[in-house]
């Protein structure tokens, strides 16, 4: 089996992982739009499977061909088949970022467990960091899950040992949580949610407790730096909340 997967050509394995690629951002595309309504949204009675594809203008359902990752969206030129409303850019981007994380993924670490790790740890983050940027929610049932996996895997020492991984997630969720609890005494108000606290958890069961200090301390300068040019640009009122999610998975 090694000596076949060895033989097949490396652009061949490029292109199926960016046809994987594909196909997994399609379906984080429902993800992100369904999510936070079957969360926030007692009303709604829809999952992730069920109703099909639909238009979110017209409501109408889409048929197989409508919903090929990419093709669909070019050949439609962007628009829904029934009611020729624009279709957000934003799907055709997820799908290609997902495809492009597979193959450099790919590129860079080969055929390896790793690879799929970081496959699977980087679709959840682009869905966390859409979700996070549109809702201000950062959805425990994909943060808990990336923890746990993160702890699995390092039982290998893939990312780092496990004790530095399991110390990763205490120092990770306790200085955001410490924060947050500084932040409200002061202000009397929230100003950091506890599922940035349970991301940074996630992100420190991957990367162990020598790495969250700097993924924090990057992330909240850049934060700030956000807001100051927001704020100083006109973009968003100086009271209106920022999602710091963001911020912790681009670094």
């Amino acid at each position: 089996m090694r000596d076949f997967l060895v033989q097949v050509p490396f652009y061949q394995w490029c292109c199926l992982f960016a046809v994987i690629g594909l196909c997994v951002g399609s379906f984080l595309n429902v993800v992100i739009y369904r999510l936070p309504q079957m969360i926030c949204d007692a009303s709604y009675t829809g999952n992730l499977y069920h109703p099909r594809s639909y238009c979110p203008v017209c409501r109408q359902s889409l048929p197989w061909y409508c919903t090929v990752p990419v093709i669909s969206y070019l050949w439609l030129r962007g628009q829904c088949h029934a009611c020729c409303a624009q279709i957000d850019r934003r799907y055709l981007l997820v799908e290609i970022t997902s495809a492009c994380l597979a193959v450099v993924l790919l590129a860079y670490f080969g055929l390896s467990m790793t690879t799929l790790c970081l496959m699977i740890f980087s679709w959840i983050m682009l869905a966390l960091c859409l979700i996070d940027m549109q809702h201000c929610l950062l959805p425990d049932v994909l943060t808990i899950p990336l923890l746990w996996l993160g702890l699995l895997v390092n039982t290998q020492h893939v990312f780092a040992p496990l004790n530095e991984a399991v110390f990763g997630v205490v120092f990770g969720y306790g200085v955001i949580w410490l924060l947050r609890s500084v932040y409200f005494i002061w202000r009397d108000k929230e100003g950091i949610g506890l599922g940035d606290a349970k991301l940074c958890a996630a992100i420190g069961a991957w990367v162990g407790v020598i790495e969250v200090p700097i993924v924090i301390a990057i992330a909240s300068i850049s934060a700030l730096l956000f807001a100051i040019c927001s704020v100083f640009l006109g973009r968003t009122n100086k009271n209106a909340p920022i999602p710091f999610g963001p911020f912790l998975i681009i670094v």
